[in-house]
């Protein structure tokens, strides 16, 4: 299990690598809950998106909900995400691609 520090510096990770992937994304997202408990708060955000590896490319069409957990009071900073966040999406592609057969 990652801690909440590795689990940030993945998430950040996996969002640079599709950064350097995809020649465009878009993402909207809809914020479903607040919850705010003392220097705690959780956002439960659901989301959509497109990615395209290029220009002529048409996209592929992700959606899914996360939580995101924020802590602090002058400086508020991600402690951790859950769920099916959008970002690492070209890892996800490329676990989904069917692997070439074996000769």
């Amino acid at each position: 299990m990652l801690s909440s520090l590795d689990q940030t510096e993945e998430l950040q990770r996996q969002a640079e690598m599709d950064f350097d992937a995809f020649y465009m994304i878009t993402l909207e997202f809809r914020i479903e809950r607040v919850l705010l408990a003392k220097d705690d708060l959780d956002v439960l955000v659901n989301w959509q998106g497109v990615w395209k590896k290029d220009a002529n490319d048409t996209g592929t069409r992700q959606r899914g909900h996360a939580r995101l957990q924020w802590v602090g009071t002058q400086s508020i900073l991600l402690r951790s995400a859950q769920g099916d966040l959008p970002f690492g999406m070209k890892t996800k592609l490329m676990l989904a691609e069917p692997s070439s057969p074996l000769r």
